[in-house]
């Protein structure tokens, strides 16, 4: 699901210290961190694999729950999905909010976004966190910095495991 890109423009190899290291296969094609997939002849932009999150053994692109949980968000209320550290599952999921609306939409936005996580075979419970944030962190051109937003992450913000399954 990766996808791979060649032509003129694509660098060959990289420097450092020890000399040269190729950059493309022998065919002439870098493999990016990019996600993708081909859908009615046209290349479907799927996330960055470097910021999947591995739940359990379930690989989760943040950029499609994100477009599924959106539907479910009041107006005036940002979300970013990221991974976080999770001693029992790998990765948990961090679903932040942000906006004059977000405070008090914790308890719904959890309720819909574990049940899009079932439907995509993942039973999170406590590794699902929703955390209203002060601003979700963006590049110049407004991609989540999903990295940045983990740093930020405070667990004692995060509800209980206990509490957690109360919401179900």
């Amino acid at each position: 699901g990766r996808i791979r890109i060649r032509g003129p423009h694509v660098a060959r190899s990289r420097i450092d210290a020890a000399g040269f290291h190729d950059l493309v296969d022998e065919n002439g094609w870098l493999q990016t961190n990019d996600l993708g997939h081909w859908e009615e002849g046209n290349l479907v932009f799927d996330g960055r694999a470097d910021d999947l999150i591995n739940c359990g053994g379930v690989k989760l692109a943040p950029d499609q729950l994100e477009e599924r949980l959106r539907p479910q968000v009041p107006t005036g209320v940002q979300i970013a999905v990221t991974k976080v550290p999770d001693a029992h599952r790998g990765d948990g999921v961090l679903v932040a909010l942000c906006g004059p609306q977000a405070k008090g939409q914790e308890t719904s936005l959890r309720q819909a976004a574990d049940s899009i996580l079932q439907g995509l075979g993942v039973q999170a419970g406590a590794a699902l966190h929703v955390q209203v944030v002060d601003e979700i962190p963006v590049t110049e051109t407004g991609k989540v910095q999903r990295k940045l937003l983990a740093q930020d992450f405070t667990p004692e913000a995060a509800p209980t495991a206990a509490q957690a399954t109360e919401v179900r």
